[in-house]
């Protein structure tokens, strides 16, 4: 696994940006408990985080890694953490 240094929670990104995040569940949500710890990723708006916002809170954050795709490997990935690769090997936005 990869290692990152996790901030607190309390402290805002500086920008709007995707992140990893790590939240705990503020009441039941699906299979989830409150209480229940998630690690996942979550896009910072500026002022709060998407996904998790109201029913999660952040305890920790860290900027989203993008590891490069292996040479051996491109031009046969179609999908890049959630967004797909173009034929031309770019990730759409």
């Amino acid at each position: 696994m990869a290692k990152v240094n996790w901030i607190n929670g309390s402290i805002e990104p500086p920008d709007a940006e995707r992140c990893y995040v790590i939240a705990e569940a503020l009441t039941d949500y699906g299979a989830l408990k409150k209480g229940d710890i998630v690690i996942d990723s979550d896009q910072w708006t500026g002022s709060q985080w998407g996904y998790y916002y109201g029913i999660f809170r952040v305890l920790s954050w860290a900027r989203r890694l993008y590891p490069d795709i292996p040479k051996d490997l491109q031009g046969r990935v179609k999908r890049y953490f959630g967004q797909e690769v173009k034929n031309d090997g770019t990730i759409s936005k």
